[in-house]
């Protein structure tokens, strides 16, 4: 016989609070789903209609922590940050190379990409509206905000048909469409045919809304330990003392007269009630904050700092994987949308030169200085005196670091006799005499 649960999950069951506020410092129940899931997928014929939905709140995360800010910034930066530069073979033709470095600069895609990678890796898609001219200059390229996006269309080879924006007033037929033609399409962790891709935030958005309701009940605590509760006691009317405590300003005195000795007594008219502070609850946020670098597996330095040199290394390497992936999906649409679309239109249809991340390399950067001075010393292209001149025209002084392989030739003393300068000056007036 299966197994049945004794309260299976019905589809239709109402939403449960992910935390409620109580007693407690903090109490959670079953997870909320986010609004992410709620995005339907319908099939008419061979078209698959996409309706997006719940992206708002990973904008809120992106706009309000600052783990979430930091970790999407440092992975934007860490992956398209330094620009990029376009690679051919060493016998190819070089034409098509220079046209997609003038589109490149006319539609200025070393800022672009960074805010395309940023929006991308907070919603997981980001359409931007292309329109490539043979001319570069007459190019155009608008990226559209995935919050703007309403729904979109796709074919069963996963080609965008058409994307439809949202109405400014709300009105649901009177969206802008725009022909898939004029759309390149970036996304990021696209799992199946679902090209809506998945944000990184999603994974995490449950810790963030623990850290968020644990950093509000601390503002609590922390206000009720600054400011405890006072419990005031009085045999006459309690009217007058009220009055007199909650008008009084901070930093003013109470002076209260006509008491009875036991009103007198230390303690006996007022009681605070304090809050203990021996509770973890910093340790508690810190690990939370862990678990969150841990999700958006982002490059920052606070969650490595305890980490040995051989886990750093380990860490590097799993950041530079994911980063790597995010390189391959910015470049691929890059070059689909951009330059394959521009290099058609002029002509060009067997090859679309690659994107490389990154500042380009000429190999002098991999040149030895060591190896170059000795060889140019041993072949006699410079003596000893140019060489060390050399090196100090590169603010490098061998005699002040030590070393003495280049010593500059010493100035020949002048032969007995031969003085001059002052010296023959005052010969001259000696004769004078």
């Amino acid at each position: 016989m299966p197994f049945v649960p004794k309260n299976p999950i019905k589809e239709d069951a109402p939403e449960v609070s992910s935390f409620s506020r109580g007693p407690s410092i903090l109490r959670m129940a079953r997870p909320k789903q986010t609004e992410a899931t709620n995005g339907g997928m319908t099939q008419q014929g061979d078209i698959t209609i996409t309706k997006v939905d719940g992206l708002t709140s990973y904008f809120t995360w992106y706009n309000t922590d600052g783990v979430v800010f930091a970790s999407i910034n440092g992975l934007a930066e860490a992956s398209v940050g330094q620009g990029y530069f376009i690679k051919i073979e060493e016998d190819a033709d070089e034409n098509p190379k220079l046209l997609v470095d003038d589109l490149g600069e006319k539609l200025d895609l070393d800022t672009l990409d960074g805010n395309i990678c940023r929006l991308m890796l907070i919603a997981g898609f980001v359409p931007v509206e292309t329109k490539i001219n043979k001319f570069s200059e007459k190019s155009i390229i608008k990226i559209m905000h995935p919050l703007t996006v309403d729904s979109y269309a796709q074919d069963t080879e996963n080609n965008i048909l058409w994307v439809k924006q949202r109405d400014p007033n709300g009105v649901p037929e009177k969206g802008k469409k725009i022909d898939g033609k004029n759309i390149t399409w970036f996304a990021h962790n696209v799992l199946g045919n679902d090209l809506r891709g998945t944000s990184i935030i999603k994974p995490v958005e449950q810790y963030l809304s623990t850290k968020q309701t644990a950093l509000e009940n601390m503002d609590g605590i922390i206000d009720r330990k600054l400011y405890p509760i006072g419990v005031w006691k009085s045999t006459r009317d309690i009217g007058g003392l009220k009055a007199s405590v909650t008008s009084t300003e901070a930093g003013e005195d109470l002076f209260f007269g006509n008491l009875t000795p036991e009103e007198i007594t230390p303690g006996a008219l007022v009681e605070f009630i304090n809050i203990a502070g021996d509770t973890k609850y910093w340790e508690y946020i810190e690990y939370i904050d862990v678990l969150i670098y841990r999700g958006l597996y982002a490059p920052d330095l606070y969650y490595w700092k305890d980490a040995t040199l051989a886990s750093a290394r380990e860490l590097t390497a799993m950041t530079d994987r994911h980063i790597q992936s995010i390189q391959r999906d910015m470049k691929r649409a890059m070059e689909r949308g951009f330059f394959k679309r521009f290099l058609e239109l002029n002509g060009v249809v067997d090859e679309v030169p690659r994107i490389v991340w990154g500042v380009e390399t000429t190999g002098v950067e991999d040149l030895q200085l060591e190896n170059v001075l000795s060889t140019m010393l041993q072949v006699g292209m410079m003596g000893p005196k140019q060489g060390t001149r050399l090196l100090k025209m590169m603010g490098l002084n061998i005699g002040e670091l030590g070393y003495n392989l280049l010593p500059e030739p010493e100035e020949d003393e002048p032969p007995e006799g031969d003085e001059t300068g002052d010296d023959e000056d005052e010969d001259s007036e000696d004769d004078d005499e």
